[in-house]
């Protein structure tokens, strides 16, 4: 293992894995202004979800 590329992990970096709640700081923001709205709207239209997203409710209506 001391020549390979592999890095034993520590106990803190696996806790931090297993909690998953490294995933809860990532900041994720939809540029509305670079939507293409006539497809999406299509897209949603011929499939319908629940839980669609927050800014589905601007191309539906």
């Amino acid at each position: 293992m001391e020549r390979s590329d592999f890095k034993i992990s520590t106990d803190e970096e696996i806790d931090v894995a297993l909690s998953g709640q490294y995933l809860l700081n990532l900041p994720i923001k939809v540029d509305e202004s670079k939507l293409d709205k006539k497809h999406l709207k299509t897209y949603f239209v011929d499939h319908p979800h629940e839980n669609l997203p927050d800014f589905a409710d601007k191309l539906l209506h």
